[in-house]
């Protein structure tokens, strides 16, 4: 048995031992395993991109033509933050999702990840969503709680003229990066609705 399905199995187990007594096990999966880009993504990569050769073209300027020296400090914090939000918001976010897998029950929804679970009651959930990447329509994501929306909404902290915040952060609570999102997302609703 290969790594994969041995930590496919675990966290399969993992899941029904999750279960409480009178809890079925409806449906359960696993997020696409790839380097994924979100629409948000559209904004934040070329951001960093900017940032990180801004910090390298300062450190170049004091490193070889005796700019200002007070530059160093300020220089190699940006190529340094550029590089650890790069890595944390995808070469990470790829490593947890290999140790990934999305349930829902008769009575809450379950996300394992990385060794951690989260639940959310049916009952509990006041808004859902799905959205379907716009890279790859096979996949989308069941979002519980506020939409993605690069826009944000009207109570964002930061607004465009009353018109809508800018919200740059992923989902908190969401089937990310799942096959037949449309399907998962009407089946959950049917049981909300219940």
């Amino acid at each position: 048995m290969s790594d994969k399905q041995s930590l496919g199995k675990k966290l399969e187990n993992e899941l029904e031992n999750e279960l409480e007594k009178d809890e079925v096990l409806i449906w359960s999966d696993y997020p696409k395993q790839s380097f994924q880009i979100v629409f948000e993504d559209l904004i934040i990569i070329p951001f960093l991109t900017i940032i990180f050769f801004i910090g390298v073209y300062l450190l170049i300027m004091v490193l070889n033509f005796d700019a200002n020296k007070d530059l160093i400090i300020f220089s190699i914090f940006t190529v340094v933050i550029s590089i650890l939000l790069i890595n944390y918001r995808y070469v990470q976010k790829v490593n947890i999702q290999k140790k990934s897998i999305y349930g829902l029950t008769s009575k809450r929804v379950i996300i394992i990840a990385n060794n951690k679970i989260k639940s959310l009651d049916l009952i509990h959930i006041k808004e859902i969503s799905f959205v379907e990447h716009p890279f790859n329509f096979k996949y989308g994501s069941v979002i519980f709680g506020e939409p993605e929306n690069i826009f944000g909404s009207s109570n964002e902290p930061f607004k465009f003229n009353n018109r809508g915040g800018l919200n740059l952060k992923r989902d908190d609570f969401a089937f990310d990066f799942i096959t037949d999102t449309k399907k998962i997302y009407h089946l959950i609703e049917s049981k909300i609705n219940k």
